[in-house]
């Protein structure tokens, strides 16, 4: 190749002088050309233009690389794990629902929950996951399973949950209330989740979230005690009630007729009366269920 030093023009070797401004031609490397202008035998050749999309093919494939990476990448760390544990692997809730946490052991780096129940909600953590139970108003005790992936090992959590409750506890097993009556709170433990309660005419019972609220009215009349039944499926439990008032025995007189002497305050026959030894000649005694009081709290 040669070149005019004057346009740079390029020449085939076969020429030795410019066409354009007369001057002589110099050598260049062999191998060499300028993307401007190429003549050869004298004649303009067009001038050659760079090749469009170079830099967005570089970019795509820069891109489909790095996803490729991610891809092997995500395989590997999902395929890592040589075991899989779950404790525990078994769990019965109450009707009530719960929360339980489940602990997970492996050597791997990624776990999914890739099956559960619609019934029970997961909030995953690193190492571990806590279950919250729904509570089951179904009528049927359900069952399912929670399965645990990491790649291709699979562990598994085997779910149930009662439908009916196990237990009522009260927080008493005794209401008292004086003569003029007021308003007790009782709270209810249990691992159902809809019970019930039966109580006296006497008494006004409003529940609670939690429980329920006892209103006993003043009280003029005899004591006067009941039953408050709390109940849900076949389970039920009691509390005592009682209200102070008049004695029930003597309705409030605090003394009875002597059963020995009929409250003729003597006993005898004929001409052989003597003084009741049972009732001190007074025909009564005083009320052995209230002490003579009259009263029974």
């Amino acid at each position: 190749m040669k070149e005019c030093p004057i346009c740079h023009t390029i020449y085939d070797d076969n020429l030795n002088f410019c066409v354009k401004d007369g001057h002589e031609l110099i050598d260049k490397p062999v191998g060499y050309q300028q993307a401007s202008q190429f003549h050869s035998g004298g004649a303009d050749q067009p001038t050659p233009k760079p090749k469009k999309g170079g830099c967005l093919k570089k970019i795509i494939i820069a891109a489909v690389v790095v996803v490729i990476g991610f891809v092997v990448l995500y395989r590997y760390m999902m395929n890592a794990a040589t075991y899989l544990r779950v404790e525990p692997n078994s769990i019965v809730a109450a009707k009530c629902g719960g929360k339980t946490n489940v602990s997970i052991d492996y050597d791997g780096y990624i776990w999914i929950i890739n099956h559960k129940p619609d019934w029970v909600t997961v909030d995953e953590n690193d190492n571990d996951f806590e279950l919250t139970f729904n509570p089951n108003t179904s009528g049927s005790m359900r069952q399912g399973t929670i399965t645990i992936q990491s790649g291709s090992l699979l562990a598994q959590v085997e779910l149930a949950q009662n439908a009916n409750a196990t237990f009522i506890k009260p927080s008493v097993s005794v209401l008292k209330f004086d003569k003029g009556g007021g308003r007790k709170t009782v709270s209810v433990e249990t691992d159902g989740t809809k019970w019930t309660v039966e109580y006296p005419k006497f008494l006004d019972v409003e529940t609670t979230g939690d429980g329920f609220v006892v209103e006993a009215s003043s009280n003029d009349g005899d004591f006067r005690q009941g039953i408050i039944t709390v109940t849900e499926d076949n389970v039920r439990t009691s509390i005592n009630f009682q209200q102070a008032g008049k004695c029930p025995n003597c309705h409030g007189q605090g003394s009875m007729t002597c059963t020995i002497c009929s409250g003729a305050g003597s006993t005898g026959y004929g001409m052989y009366y003597m003084q009741c030894g049972w009732c001190g000649g007074r025909g009564s005694i005083n009320c052995a269920v209230c002490g003579g009081t009259g009263e029974k709290e």
